[in-house]
């Protein structure tokens, strides 16, 4: 999946309105190498349903586009590093579970645990030994 520069800078500029936890050099980056190392919510080993995983999860896009950054360009193969990664996503995804307002009125505290609940669902995928550690050790590129 491959998102629009246009939409490459709509994320950029959430990620700014909400000073989301990013490595440093990140604001350097261009608009291009973003939309180049951004695949959506989810595995590349999973295309065909990428469309639909970002979709569910579109709220935690900013934070995933700065996580799959840190997995392309910043990715040094040590634990250290994509644990980093990691946290910083989490605490992305925590940040806009409590800043985005879907619903209104009596529906908010509830929408608020369910958005909680699946920014943690995304972490705990993305920090498994199982699922992302091997991703993260396979995905090791030159870096900027």
């Amino acid at each position: 999946m491959r998102s629009s520069l246009a939409h490459i800078r709509k994320l950029r500029a959430t990620v700014r309105k909400y000073d989301l936890p990013r490595p440093a050099g990140f604001d350097t980056l261009t608009d291009e190498q973003l939309q180049a190392c951004y695949n959506g919510i989810g595995s590349d080993k999973y295309a065909s349903l990428l469309w639909l995983t970002t979709r569910i999860f579109e709220v935690f896009e900013a934070p995933a586009m700065i996580h799959d950054a840190g997995w392309t360009l910043y990715n040094d193969g040590t634990v250290t590093e994509w644990e980093r990664s990691n946290n910083r996503f989490r605490a992305g995804n925590r940040i806009m579970a409590e800043t985005c307002h879907v619903w209104f009125g009596w529906f908010r505290p509830a929408q608020r645990m369910l958005f909680r609940q699946s920014g943690e669902l995304l972490y705990r995928v993305v920090s498994s030994q199982v699922i992302g550690w091997p991703i993260w050790a396979g995905s090791r590129t030159q870096g900027v």
